[in-house]
């Protein structure tokens, strides 16, 4: 299995800057020649879907970062019980080894990390189980963060 890590096939601007340095080149990436059977279109839609899940991610890293800043500052025990309630189920807050998750299972966070390994894990277009896994996550995430913004409605 390869993991798609980089873009898909096709011609990229790169630049690096050090310091008032800046340089810009092209860089082809190639397809694989071992994804044969492959087309570019199935591997365009996987990294589309890929980055779909990275960004989901993303916006419950965000989340959680916004609820323990405003758990910091709240001066109602509801409200931070509130936000914690709502942490504990996009993020697990329990863990503090590797192992910790036999005990404490994986949350949201986890959850859609683990989807966008195995579909970058693949050699093609994702699964229906994957975008259907994907639109469960969802569906979860979006109830939670409507939990989340009837909080901060609360709060002004």
């Amino acid at each position: 299995m390869l993991r798609w890590a980089s873009p898909p096939p096709g011609k990229y601007s790169v630049r690096l800057t050090s310091g008032d340095v800046v340089r810009t080149a092209t860089l082809t990436v190639e397809k694989d020649p071992r994804l044969s059977g492959v087309s570019d279109t199935e591997i365009l839609e996987q990294y589309r879907f890929a980055i779909k899940i990275r960004d989901k991610t993303s916006a419950v890293h965000a989340a959680v970062v916004k609820i323990r800043d405003a758990r910091a500052s709240a001066k109602s025990e509801e409200v931070k019980a509130a936000l914690a309630a709502v942490e504990e189920e996009l993020y697990q807050v329990r863990n503090r080894s590797p192992w910790d998750t036999l005990n404490y299972p994986i949350k949201l966070n986890n959850q859609l990390a683990v989807l966008e390994m195995l579909v970058e894990m693949g050699n093609g277009r994702p699964t229906d189980q994957d975008y259907a896994v994907f639109e469960e996550l969802s569906a979860r995430v979006s109830e939670i963060f409507g939990r989340l913004d009837r909080i901060w409605s609360g709060l002004k």
